[in-house]
């Protein structure tokens, strides 16, 4: 009797198929897993097991918010919030918090507003440009979540492979870290011209360091069709397995334009953010005016502005504080010591070009970043100079918070110092 069965789509249905052809056929188990892995479509049984191995269950899909706000003077109208809705898989969303890391935003400048919504912190040029950051994104996203890959961030990382500068002919170059293992793998995504020009000469640099490459059958992300993505890494499993996931990564989800878009001045507040009773965060942007005895200056939308006091000091003042600043910054601090100067001295260089804009530039720029310094090869000598950094700081400036947040660095400073000498001191 010939009978006729319904193809199975999963291992658990052909196993249930097989105990019905080995009760109809009075065949051996073995023989009916491999026919009935064939009316499924399959070679065998092992073909069978091995094929449907790779197919991933399909997730539930969730929604996911992108936002950028455009301003463009050339268009009409001139500005506006563009805010669009993809449906990604459950897994994409939930690794989103794993990218945020201090003092970086994810994906090319998007934060997370909310934890279905990213929002880009600074303006795009133009509603076209809006766009194309949003589909950026999300190609970038889908990436992340796909090969576990993650945007390379920490400096001991990247100094591992500052080599890759070498690269002869490389061009837009990113740099990834495994977020398992923490091997890296570098994206090289040169124009075709540029690649043709430098071939011989890249694998001949590549071949010397030991490392592997490969051009996969894929768009790649910086510019997708007119560049062409090369994988580099040292680690050849590594490679094999980011190539054949980016082969066949999903098209990018159609999205709506223009319902959820509004206003330049408008505000989207997406479903969890709705949800959560919290409110929602607007983008810093640039202050004017006074305020507590200081002045805002800079800023613009997305990034807040800086605070300088109202008073302002002397030439000769800044000249006297430059010296001895630049000089604790090259006497024996520590390092968080010495970052912390930096940061100052480069601040007050703003301040002096701001409070001094009739000078000449060669004038301002000595004051904080030239050839003069102090010298401080004791502590005493550093804490002297500290003290005299100080009084030019009480009697130059009016009391504000910059002032107070001037003074409570070198306090720190001071405090390090005096650390650093007794362990020193210990050790002798």
């Amino acid at each position: 009797m010939d009978q006729s069965y319904t193809p199975p789509s999963t291992i658990t249905g052909i196993s249930r198929l097989a105990k019905a052809i080995r009760r109809d056929r009075g065949i051996k188990h073995t023989l009916a897993l491999d026919q009935a892995a064939q009316i499924a479509g399959f070679q065998n049984h092992k073909h069978a097991k091995r094929q449907l191995a790779l197919i991933k269950p399909r997730e539930p899909l969730q929604s996911l918010y992108l936002t950028v706000y455009w301003y463009d003077r050339e268009a009409q109208p001139v500005s506006g919030r563009c805010t669009v809705e993809v449906q990604l898989p459950q897994s994409t969303l939930n690794f989103l918090p794993s990218l945020k890391a201090r003092s970086y935003w994810l994906l090319g400048g998007f934060e997370l507003e909310s934890a279905d919504h990213l929002r880009a912190r600074s303006n795009a040029t133009s509603q076209e440009r809006a766009q194309k950051r949003i589909m950026d994104a999300v190609r970038e996203l889908q990436f992340c979540a796909e090969t576990g890959l993650r945007p390379m961030r920490k400096i001991a990382d990247k100094k591992r492979v500052s080599f890759l500068q070498e690269l002869p002919g490389q061009d837009h170059l990113s740099l990834w870290v495994e977020a398992d293992s923490g091997n890296w793998l570098a994206l090289d995504e040169p124009y075709p011209g540029r690649f043709d020009m430098n071939q011989a000469k890249r694998e001949e640099w590549i071949a010397a360091q030991g490392l592997k490459t490969t051009k996969p059958d894929w768009e790649g992300l910086y510019l997708p069709g007119s560049s062409i993505p090369i994988l580099v890494t040292a680690d050849a499993n590594l490679q094999n397995r980011v190539a054949s996931i980016v082969k066949q990564l999903p098209p990018l989800p159609g999205v709506d334009w223009s319902s959820l878009s509004g206003s330049y001045y408008s505000q989207f507040l997406s479903p969890m953010r709705v949800a959560s009773g919290k409110r929602y965060r607007a983008r810093p942007d640039a202050s004017y005016g006074r305020r507590a005895g200081a002045i805002a200056y800079g800023g613009r939308p997305g990034f807040a502005s800086d605070w300088r006091p109202e008073k302002s000091m002397t030439v000769k003042q800044h000249q006297k504080l430059g010296e001895i600043l630049k000089g604790l910054a090259w006497s024996e601090l520590s390092m968080p010591a010495h970052n912390k100067l930096s940061i100052w001295i480069s601040t007050l260089d703003d301040w002096s070009a701001i409070e001094h804009s009739g000078e000449s530039s060669s004038t301002l720029t000595n004051l904080y970043y030239g050839d003069r310094r102090a010298r401080y090869p004791t502590l005493r000598g550093q804490l002297r100079g500290l003290s005299k950094a100080r009084s030019l700081i009480l009697s130059g400036y009016n009391e504000c918070p910059p002032r107070c947040a001037l003074l409570k660095a070198l306090d720190a400073v001071e405090q390090s110092a005096i650390k650093r000498a007794k362990r020193g001191s210990g050790k002798s």
